[in-house]
């Protein structure tokens, strides 16, 4: 308790307080007390008071108003006044979420879990390009390997394949934030696109995606975000690395229930 200010008004005593350091989840029940010789003895709880007083108080800034000839006949001597607060802590539900979670990459995800003052989530993130290449290219002087009499251009089409499979905890920071940190396996793979032509007709015969190995990594991911809730709506919003090389931000919303 910090603070506490007594201010007379009129017949009243108007005790100004404030109750630092509460947490989301802690309600007070307050009372008010009185001393008239400097601090060594008080009387109350106070029975002749209104304002911020009681059970289910919050955190912050207070005032009680004390009727104090409702009470004592005289308010003489040395007048010291304390505020004690008994915590209230609320339980925090758990509730299930479901959400979309996804990047530009990874347009396609969803997201399961439990939120809570500590909870879980498991989330499964994928590119649109779900085939595996045939083809790693090796640079300037690189052979695909054709068996027929054949050759390819690489032509102005990029692609990403992408999949993310995470998992971890999430943390409630206040009434309507959320944390979520976890961990995982990651694939991102850069793709060229090859076109293929017929050595002899120089017709074209197919397309190909090559995997472009200076930009394709693979192994785990690592990810952070926070979460948002708005009645049973959630907005959420994060970040995620495959090997800490290759970063992109996460947005989503989903519910809550």
């Amino acid at each position: 308790m910090k603070n506490i200010e007594p201010v007379r008004s009129g017949n009243n005593m108007v005790i100004n307080y404030k109750i630092a350091g509460a947490k989301f989840n802690q309600k007070f029940d307050v009372s008010l007390y009185v001393s008239t010789d400097g601090g060594n003895t008080f009387q109350g709880p106070l029975k002749a008071v209104q304002g911020d007083v009681g059970e289910g108080i919050q955190g912050g800034e207070h005032q009680i108003v004390w009727d104090v000839f409702k009470e004592v006949n005289s308010l003489e001597g040395e007048v010291v006044f304390d505020v004690k607060a008994r915590v209230i802590e609320e339980k925090i539900p758990k509730e299930f979420m479901v959400s979309y979670l996804g990047s530009i990459d990874a347009p396609i995800g969803v997201t399961v879990g439990q939120l809570g003052k500590t909870g879980w989530y498991a989330s499964v993130k994928t590119g649109l390009n779900f085939s595996k290449p045939e083809y790693t290219y090796g640079g300037e002087s690189w052979n695909p390997g054709f068996t027929e009499a054949q050759y390819y251009e690489f032509n102005s089409t990029e692609d990403i394949r992408r999949l993310s499979i995470t998992g971890g905890l999430t943390w409630q920071l206040g009434k309507n934030f959320f944390m979520y940190t976890g961990g995982g396996y990651g694939i991102k793979e850069l793709l060229w696109q090859m076109e293929i032509y017929d050595y002899d007709t120089n017709d074209k015969t197919g397309e190909e995606y090559v995997r472009q190995p200076d930009y394709s990594y693979s192994g785990v991911e690592a990810e952070a975000g926070f979460i948002l809730r708005m009645g049973s709506f959630l907005l959420e919003g994060g970040v995620t690395s495959v090997n800490f090389q290759y970063t992109n931000v996460t947005l989503g919303v989903g519910l809550a229930f």
